[in-house]
């Protein structure tokens, strides 16, 4: 919630639009609006609204005038607004702001009062004009995400052509070392050998699914257990974990339904969190995952993954550049983890946020869509 700002650039010239309709009577001209408008008093209580306010605040116009607009309308930052209707009445000028609402979830308004107009027909008052931002502010994060990812895949691709040809190397003398024909292992120094050409194996898979991510294809959506595979994870994880001193706990639903994506490419999602908590916490602390059963506003299931660690936090600052490419608060970090993190789980019609949390605390949850039921092949006898 903020207070008075600088008008959003798309904001259209209400003032001097009103202004041109001379006698137009005041609903007419306010009702002409597809955005919410209303007509307060000096009293900032309400003389008239439109259809469209009338729809987006979800109030009666009989209930609604001579009511006051800011508990009507503005629950929860009254203050704010009786502010800058103040400021806008003494000053005649127009004022805008933008706020955010809890009906629906993620709804950005941008609110504009303007001052008395007489030549409009209003008499003395402020109309109160709304305008939903929230459609075009994603729509402005969708093409700045496009084109920071059009600069990686530039990049990626020029750094796996670097990073695979020792890998290729680092294949080939482990094959060599490996063969008994030439050396003699002990069983220890075969199995040692086995994980390293694993480990050149997974590190290739991953440099190669980073060079699709900017594909608009993504692998088939299949069934995965989530449970299953977070605690495959945290398996994984346990030997560096331990040795942080980070206590780890696992609080799985029972009975969760399975989700749709894949299992290596949502594998690597978490694991960007885990790594995330580990290196946030950096020595000591406790790191929690817990898997939920929710339903969206749309009154669609999904399942929820929380990870929660006890490090410092993340300072509000830096919350609109965490999902960022290549920035990190951490030395040496790359900054990728969260970045590849949120592109993985948003293919899968998905979505990855960062919950508010209180000092000390960093909160990480994914949303994803549950796999669609086995269809059935039923035939006539």
């Amino acid at each position: 919630m903020t207070s008075a700002s600088t008008p959003h650039p798309f904001r259209p010239p209400f003032p001097a639009w009103i202004a041109a309709q001379g006698s137009i009577p005041p609903a007419t001209i306010l009702d002409c609006s597809p955005d919410p408008m209303l007509l307060l008093d000096k009293t900032a209580h309400i003389r008239m609204l439109n259809r469209a306010a009338i729809l987006s605040y979800a109030i009666e116009a009989e209930q609604a005038v001579g009511r006051s607009c800011a508990r009507f309308c503005f629950q929860g930052s009254e203050q704010v607004f009786q502010s800058n209707f103040d400021i806008c009445l003494q000053t005649a000028k127009p004022i805008t702001w933008e706020r955010e609402r809890t009906t629906p979830p993620g709804f950005r308004e941008q609110v504009t009062l303007l001052p008395p107009l007489p030549s409009a027909g209003t008499g003395t008052g402020i109309i109160v004009h709304g305008r939903n931002i929230s459609c075009q502010e994603m729509m402005e994060e969708h093409l700045l995400l496009a084109d920071r990812f059009r600069t990686l895949d530039r990049l990626a691709g020029g750094i796996a052509h670097q990073v695979r040809n020792p890998l290729s190397s680092i294949m080939l003398f482990s094959d060599i070392l490996a063969d008994e024909r030439r050396f003699t292992r002990s069983g220890q120094e075969l199995e040692l050998l086995a994980d390293i050409n694993n480990n050149v194996r997974t590190v290739t898979d991953i440099i190669t699914r980073v060079l699709g991510f900017t594909d608009r294809n993504a692998s088939p959506a299949l069934s995965v257990d989530i449970n299953a595979m977070i605690q495959d994870i945290l398996q994984l994880w346990s030997p560096l974990l331990k040795r942080a001193g980070i206590k780890t706990d696992f609080s799985p639903r029972p009975d969760l339904p399975c989700v749709a994506g894949d299992r290596v490419e949502l594998g690597q999602a978490i694991s960007a969190l885990v790594r995330n908590a580990m290196e946030a916490i950096n020595g000591g602390g406790a790191l929690t995952l817990t898997t939920t059963r929710t339903q969206s506003a749309q009154n669609e299931e999904k399942v929820v993954i929380t990870c929660t660690d006890t490090g410092p936090g993340i300072d509000e600052k830096l919350k609109n550049f965490i999902f960022d490419p290549f920035f990190s608060t951490k030395q040496g970090n790359s900054g990728m983890g969260l970045t590849i993190a949120r592109l993985i789980v948003n293919r899968y019609g998905g979505r990855i946020f960062r919950q508010s949390a209180r000092a000390g605390k960093t909160v990480f949850c994914i949303e994803l869509p549950l796999a669609p039921e086995p269809q059935t092949n039923e035939t006539n006898p």
